[in-house]
């Protein structure tokens, strides 16, 4: 047996003997709390699993669709987690999003500008926005004020709190986790003007293996997706490990444009 099946049955075996001891009320409270809270992550994860996904042409959902407290649930008992997340924000990802969109957008790099983060979790685009003098508001279920205390940056939970226009709407690895797409973007068409553009970053699900559910994702999209709601977008590609690459063999796609919907194909989205 190798030395890491070796760690990962001991793992295991302390992983079970913790839960008994749990059981009997011989832990620490903290650790306690720990256990039973992962129990319950585990116990979502698993109804959540457990749901159908709807194939579509161009994209996937889940069905039935989780109601909302589901999600501020979900979310709520994992806010430990993503503390932690917001302690080093910046990540490779977020240093390229912000040099692709220097590339794509003329404006971005001469003029202060108005941006959303939709979803904005650890906020590393929101905080190279924010030292380049640019006003961000963030958006998320749960915020650590304490962390995200910049400024030029807004922290808010819930996009019905907006009451302005942005320049730029971003939304890295959140359009995946929305309870209706439609919704989504007719909320982000209301807070746009004529020229506002948008970046987009989610997991590319165009190969039939990666159409499977994973918490707490209830759509799966592809390329096409984002070329038939934005036929005028500027860019659509997807990537793998920093490079541009294929539908077959890409982990993510990236898309930038205008933000003006097609609404031929957005009235048939489901």
């Amino acid at each position: 047996m190798s030395f890491n099946k070796i760690l990962n049955l001991q793992l295991i075996i302390y992983n079970k003997l913790l839960r008994i001891l749990n059981i009997f009320k011989l832990l620490p409270e903290e650790k306690s709390k720990k256990i039973n809270l992962n129990i319950k992550l585990e116990k979502m994860d698993k109804y959540f699993k457990n749901l159908n996904l709807m194939h579509y042409e161009t994209y996937s959902r889940v069905d039935p669709m989780p109601k909302e407290g589901f999600f501020s649930e979900y979310y709520s008992s994992n806010v430990g987690e993503d503390f932690k997340l917001k302690e080093l924000p910046i990540r490779k990802r977020d240093l390229e999003h912000y040099d692709l969109t220097k590339k794509l957008f003329s404006k971005f790099d001469k003029t202060k500008i108005n941006i959303l983060n939709f979803g904005s979790g650890h906020a590393g685009f929101s905080i190279l926005c924010a030292i380049n003098d640019h006003k961000v508001t963030n958006i998320d279920y749960f915020i650590n004020q304490d962390i995200l205390n910049y400024e030029n940056i807004e922290n808010i939970t819930d996009i019905n709190m907006v009451n302005e226009k942005f320049d730029l709407i971003y939304a890295s690895h959140s359009l995946e986790h929305v309870r209706s797409i439609k919704k989504t973007f007719e909320k982000f068409s209301q807070i746009s003007h004529k020229e506002t553009k948008f970046f987009f970053e989610v997991p590319n699900c165009f190969i039939q293996t990666k159409k499977k559910i994973k918490s707490t994702h209830t759509y799966y999209f592809t390329r096409n997706f984002f070329n038939n709601l934005f036929p005028e977008n500027r860019y659509c590609e997807t990537w793998k490990k920093s490079k541009i690459s294929d539908d077959t063999n890409g982990d993510v796609i990236r898309v930038f444009g205008d933000l003006k919907l097609n609404y031929d194909f957005y009235n048939k989205i489901n």
